[in-house]
């Protein structure tokens, strides 16, 4: 509930709002609070997620709500499932975290990468630590609550906040300095409109380069039909742009990317003419010395036996 009334505050009257709901459809219970659109996830893989959360950017969406994030770690088919069977067929002996740490890195990355707002819930449970007392007997010492989630999460977030039973909000972790130290009751437009105002200070970044801009439709292009890295580099090369890439005009760039969006050929590749080889008379012979001997004395010409260690060397004519 609460998340839906900062969401709203958020975008405005106008804005678009979606929640990824692994609750089993407890997200649209608060239908009534404000107009949002929800996704159910039924299996709570990283995979799902990801694909929940482009879908929603995809389709324009300015904010969304994840509730909860925690599904993602104990839920089915979540992270620590996915380690308990890999864990089961895992023959080599490694470490099945080889494979599920990527997987959750990949998801912050798509999170922190995403260019809408984003409000995550997470569940929470009690910490508790077993440590010896005075007289050295074990017992259960409370650390508070902790979220279900992979130690550190909180980290990647830009505030962090806990509300408690009576719906008071109070700031654990901020990088803002208008709502650090600060508790809010039944947080809603209010806490929303400090968020806002903290937004809207930032100044807007630069535009960007187009000449990043066409660097990027590049490799769509290049990956789309599996050009060589350096082929963009060749195709300018052979229109006599051999400079850097920035100083190059963009009108050149964009005709070789329009050329682009179709296979183009592999640039040809000069080879050096290759001239045959004039037929050549084999030399004569030298003349013969006449032999002194008598006509009919000459001796027959002899096979000799091949050397015995060197079975294969061929006869010598003696």
């Amino acid at each position: 509930m609460s998340a839906l009334k900062i969401a709203r505050g958020l975008v405005g009257p106008e804005g678009r709002i979606a929640a990824i709901d692994t609750e089993r459809g407890s997200a649209s219970l608060f239908s009534h609070i404000t107009e949002f659109d929800v996704i159910e996830l039924e299996s709570f893989s990283i995979e799902e997620y990801t694909a929940a959360l482009r879908m929603i950017e995809d389709e324009g969406y300015d904010i969304c709500i994840i509730d909860s994030l925690s599904h993602a770690w104990a839920g089915e088919d979540g992270l620590l499932e996915f380690v308990d069977n890999k864990k089961r067929h895992n023959a080599n002996g490694l470490s099945p975290w080889i494979d599920a740490t990527p997987l959750q890195n990949r998801f912050i990355g798509v999170m922190l990468a995403t260019k809408m707002h984003l409000i995550v819930t997470l569940r929470t449970k009690m910490k508790w630590l077993i440590e010896a007392d005075d007289r050295g007997k074990q017992i259960p010492k409370k650390l508070g609550l902790t979220p279900i989630q992979r130690e550190d999460m909180e980290y990647e977030f830009t505030a962090v906040c806990n509300i408690n039973r009576d719906h008071v909000l109070s700031i654990s972790k901020t990088r803002i300095d208008e709502i650090d130290d600060q508790t809010f009751i039944k947080p809603g437009a209010d806490f929303a409109a400090v968020l806002k105002n903290w937004l809207d200070s930032a100044e807007p970044p630069p535009p960007p380069d187009p000449h990043d801009i066409r660097w990027q439709r590049w490799i769509a292009i290049r990956d789309k039909h599996k050009y060589p890295k350096d082929g963009l580099k060749a195709r300018l090369a052979e229109k006599g742009y051999t400079g850097a890439f920035k100083v190059i005009p963009l009108d050149v760039i964009d005709g070789v990317l329009n050329e682009g969006e179709n296979p183009l050929p592999a640039p040809a590749v000069p080879t050096a003419p290759v001239t045959p080889a004039a037929p050549t008379t084999p030399a004569p012979a030298p003349p013969r010395e006449p032999d002194p001997r008598e006509p009919g004395d000459e001796p027959e010409d002899v096979a000799a036996p091949t050397a015995p260690n060197a079975p294969n060397a061929p006869p010598v004519l003696c």
